[in-house]
Order: C-alpha cells, then structure tokens, then sequence
C-alpha cells in the first residue's frame, strides 16, 4: 500500500516513520527515512568468474528529487513541517534540513549517516518485535504449568537451554498482563527490553496472588 502526494508516491513505512522521533534540521524539517530503489539482477562476479544474482539500483523505478527533479534511487524521504513528505537525494538533503548550503563532504555525509543509522536501527526495533509477538503467542498462559509446558516447546524448537523450575527467583521468573489475564515466564527473555517494547506486561513477585486474583486458583 502506498499513498500519494502531489506527485510523489510516499511508501506507506515511512509515513508511518513520519509518527516516531526523527533527525530534525535547523528549519524544523525532518529526515525520516532512507530508501535504497533496488531489485535483482544478474551482474558479473569475479569471485564465481560468472554471472550472479545480486542487488542492483533500479533506475526504472527511480524517484525524483524534489529539489532538482533529477532520478535518484538512494532517496531521503523529508517530512516538511507543512506537513508534506518529499523524496530527496543526498546532495540536496542538508539543504532541505535548513543546514547551509556550503557544507563539507565530511559534513554532508555525517548528516546522511544519523539518517540511515536511525532506519537501521528502526528496522532491527521491528525485527526485535515481530520476534517478541511470535513468543507472546507461543508461551502467554493461563497458568503456570501450562506456562511451564509452552516454555519448555519453545526453547526445544529454538534450540535454547532454559534453567530448570525453581532456579530463577520469584520476582524475576514470571511476567503477567493483568488486561489480557495472562502469564509467562521469563526464561530466555531479554526482559528489561521486552518490558520497555510491551508496558501491558510488568514482573510480579507472587503468581499466586495475581491467579487468585483473576479466580484461577
């Protein structure tokens, strides 16, 4: 799904990056997403001494600059603090952010390089979730043995080694999301991150209580 302004064809992934914290210019515009317009091709490779499958700049389906109207398949999308999203190369990107126009090459491609960081970053944030959904659907219970039961499918089929019942403390061993009436162990959890990315979720130090609570026990 894409949507349209003006004459620009906006991703749909960056005008939802368009929501979260972003590299602000000078001028109070945005950058708020890289894009490289790739697709596979078959290209020569010295190494197999033939041809190879392999990522190439897709010039047919480049992007025009809004600055300059020139192609361009490594696009910094702006979002401008009139609201509109707007397709930029880099050596135009500085400008666009309110940064004088004289920049050093040093300069320009520090400002380019906090972009693409911060999508790189986004992109592993959203690998890191999809992951965490994936674990909330296999291991969230209704009660601990059956939490016990999950945990223990999981780290087979993941190939983890969790520590026996009874190893870890109560206050670390379970998490509970008192909306949904669930628990879960933590066992193979990076929980501090996991707590961060889910606040539904929070430690408890007495299962008990919380499934006494709920009338589960």
């Amino acid at each position: 799904m894409t949507l349209r302004n003006r004459s620009y064809v906006v991703p749909a992934q960056v005008k939802a990056a368009a929501k979260q914290k972003n590299f602000r210019g000078p001028n109070g515009n945005e950058a708020i997403a890289y894009q490289w317009i790739w697709k596979w091709d078959l290209v020569f490779s010295k190494a197999e001494d033939g041809m190879v499958d392999a990522k190439v700049s897709d010039w047919d389906n480049a992007a025009t600059c809004s600055t300059c109207n020139r192609k361009i398949v490594h696009v910094y999308w702006v979002k401008k603090q009139d609201g509109k999203i707007v397709p930029v190369g880099g050596d135009h990107l500085h400008q666009l952010l309110g940064y004088p126009k004289e920049l050093g090459h040093g300069q320009l491609r520090a400002i380019q390089r906090q972009v693409t960081d911060l999508d790189v970053k986004r992109k592993e944030e959203a690998g890191i979730r999809k992951r965490y959904e994936q674990i909330i659907i296999q291991r969230e219970a209704d009660s601990p043995g059956e939490a016990n039961k999950k945990l223990m499918l999981w780290s087979r089929k993941a190939g983890i080694s969790i520590p026996p019942v009874g190893s870890e403390s109560l206050d670390k061993m379970w998490l509970v999301n008192m909306k949904k009436k669930k628990i879960m162990r933590t066992a193979g959890l990076a929980v501090d991150r996991f707590l961060s990315m889910y606040p539904d979720w929070e430690r408890t130090r007495n299962i008990g209580d919380v499934l006494k609570l709920w009338g589960k026990r």
